[in-house]
């Protein structure tokens, strides 16, 4: 069932999420405490891609319980990295920078630095969030250093050109900004994972509201339909402003 579900949390998490719920109810029958870390740690990741993020939260928070008492240093990294994914799309500041050291200490610990890659990308998102620049390129540097190492790790490489495109559009370095916007889209293609890909194609069609009017609402529409299909908690604000920017073009 983890598995299957895992096959589908890319593409469509909703129904991903039956098959995770019923491993998680084997795993609780069976006494598993192993397999139920891993299914909390599933269904909280859905819930990210479904932007309910107090769902998130308290399945995240039972896989991390789970693993207080050593045996599961791994699954544990996992899980701190999840939750620091959490923090980043609901920009959660206080929290995310928790969960994100103390994952980063118990990589070293552990010896698996690949992880770190993801806590540094998504501090680094939270951090373009809040509009703390200075501090989010400071991360972003330090994953792209450890990107050179896993240059295999399309999702990384893809979600930080675009962290850099927000923040250097921002800068209103527009044209730096837009080629790696183009870069993160084009890695977006090759990933096929929509349902993971699609804040990099929103942040694009944002960006470019002011600069390519057109373009922005063919990908805003993009996003609308992929976060309507998935029954996606924001999906209603999105749709709204993409009708707010057809009215204004």
């Amino acid at each position: 069932m983890l598995n299957i579900g895992g096959a589908l949390i890319a593409q469509n998490p909703q129904k991903a999420l039956p098959y995770f719920q019923e491993t998680l109810s084997n795993a609780i029958s069976l006494n598993d405490t192993h397999l139920q870390i891993h299914a909390y740690r599933a269904i909280g990741l859905v819930f990210i891609l479904l932007g309910k993020f107090s769902d998130s939260m308290t399945f995240l928070k039972k896989a991390l319980s789970l693993t207080q008492d050593g045996s599961y240093s791994y699954l544990r990294l996992l899980v701190l990295s999840a939750l620091t994914t959490l923090c980043s799309r609901s920009s959660n500041k206080d929290e995310g920078e928790k969960y994100f050291f103390l994952g980063m200490a118990l990589a070293d610990t552990v010896g698996v630095e690949f992880v770190k890659l993801d806590l540094l990308d998504e501090l680094g998102h939270l951090y373009v969030n809040l509009e703390m620049f200075s501090k989010s390129k400071e991360h972003l540097e330090q994953a792209m250093e450890l990107l050179n190492k896993y240059s295999n790790s399309l999702p990384n490489q893809g979600s930080i050109f675009n962290q850099l495109g927000r923040i250097r559009c921002v800068e209103g370095n527009f044209k730096e900004g837009l080629s790696y916007f183009e870069k993160s889209l084009e890695i977006s293609k090759q990933i096929g994972a929509r349902t993971i890909t699609v804040g990099w194609k929103l942040h694009f069609a944002l960006a470019l509201e002011n600069i390519d009017p057109i373009r922005s609402i063919s990908l805003l529409e993009e996003c609308v339909e992929i976060k309507e299909s998935i029954g996606h908690a924001l999906a209603a604000q999105y749709r709204h402003h993409l009708e707010d920017l057809r009215s204004k073009s």
